[in-house]
């Protein structure tokens, strides 16, 4: 079923899209750009008809009014901030009206197809209940592309603290054309925007269009298409993002981990005082079974990946043993709950208290025949419900080193 709706809604918005490109090649426009104008436009033929008369204004003339430009830039980044602040404020009495007209059709056909997919829709939700066809984005305002994107992109910090810099660089550099151009080739951009959600429709909806420049797909915003009000409100989304989002919360505290992991890592690899600390935790660990017996597999959070063989009679206690000869630093982690051990064998995922059930067995406690384990970070109310924060502190001290 879903399938179907799908290909029948490709295929209405293929054949509207065709139309709008005939219409640009019938222009004199070159058929790849008018694809990516079209694009970049959500398939409004107007805006998009603007976007390449402007491109090609600039590459008829790439150095005109540059000065002029210069010189009309705001004094101050308060003062860009007050315009941005009013040009929004225009934008969200617009949004309305434009959000009513811009779904009219400009033609008959185009009105007939948006009827056909209407009315199927309506009878594809009529029959599966449970199914929300989410609005398409190109239907929204630019204010609600550019939350929904957002949102969007809370899980993956990273992309929503590079967006946000870029565009706070365009808001307060203006006549600075470097940070106007995004190469998709770019490693950063490889690395931190590729293939996220949102990412794409964010920066078109701040008026950034897709295209080939110099050889190689980018990202462009037209210095004539800089729109204070949208850069304003991809400002204040983003931030809101970083204050408020638990997810944008989640992602840097993985982050955060995975950095001080590795570090820990590389300390136990090069320090002697540190050698000395595994070798003793390494001493309290049984002998690994040669055949039978409980493999243990523990990711640390990182592209490290430990495993192990026990019996299924030994206890948490020696598993804890053995991921302190990997570092010592890691006992400590757990037992004060600043990070967690879980079993990615049962669902729902829970830590497992590392004090309380040091002396079960493996067996008793799920890892047999085999387990997957994890070491990441503690979720806040699992730091915060410690029956017995005495005891947890005192684990390397008192009871790691005397097991």
């Amino acid at each position: 079923m879903l399938k179907r709706v799908s290909d029948t809604i490709r295929s209405m918005l293929i054949s509207d899209t065709g139309y709008h490109i005939e219409t640009l090649t019938a222009m004199g426009f070159d058929e790849t750009r008018a694809r990516h104008a079209l694009a970049a436009t959500s398939g409004n033929l107007d805006q998009a008809t603007e976007i390449l008369l402007i491109e090609q204004g600039d590459e008829q003339y790439p150095n005109e009014n540059v000065e002029n430009a210069a010189a009309l830039e705001p004094s101050s980044n308060h003062a860009r901030t007050l315009a941005g602040k009013a040009a929004m404020e225009r934008l969200q009495k617009n949004s309305l009206k434009q959000n009513s007209s811009k779904h009219q059709a400009s033609n008959g056909k185009v009105s007939n197809q948006r009827t056909k997919l209407s009315s199927f829709k309506t009878t594809v939700v009529e029959n599966n209940h449970d199914l929300q066809l989410p609005t398409p984005i190109r239907h929204l305002t630019k204010q609600e592309q550019i939350l929904r994107c957002t949102q969007r992109l809370a899980p993956h910090s990273l992309a929503v603290d590079a967006l946000l810099k870029l565009f706070k660089n365009i808001r307060d550099y203006p006549q600075k054309e470097v940070y106007k151009t995004l190469y998709k080739s770019n490693p950063e951009y490889q690395r931190v925007l590729k293939d996220k959600p949102g990412v794409e429709d964010l920066l078109q909806a701040v008026n950034f269009y897709p295209t080939n420049h110099n050889g190689s797909e980018a990202f462009i915003l037209a210095r004539t298409m800089v729109d204070p009000a949208l850069l304003f409100l991809g400002i204040s989304a983003l931030e809101q993002v970083r204050e408020n989002s638990e997810d944008y919360k989640a992602s840097k505290a993985q982050l955060a981990f995975v950095k001080e992991m590795q570090s820990l890592l590389e300390i136990a690899d090069g320090s002697a005082i540190e050698a000395l600390k595994r070798a003793e935790y390494l001493s309290k660990c049984p002998t690994e079974s040669s055949s039978s017996g409980v493999l243990l597999q523990i990711h640390l959070g990182t592209d490290q990946t430990i495993s192990r063989k026990f019996d299924s009679d030994d206890t948490l206690s020696n598993v804890i043993h053995w991921l302190g000869a990997h570092s010592s630093a890691l006992p400590q982690k757990l037992a004060s709950r600043d990070w967690c051990l879980v079993s990615l064998n049962s669902y729902p995922v829970e830590p497992i208290d590392t004090v309380q059930a040091a002396d079960k067995t493996l067996q008793s406690i799920g890892c047999f025949p085999s387990a997957r384990l994890e070491v990441r970070p503690s979720p806040l109310s699992w730091r915060q419900d410690q029956t017995n924060p005495t005891l947890s502190t005192t684990w390397s001290t008192d009871r790691a080193l005397a097991i």
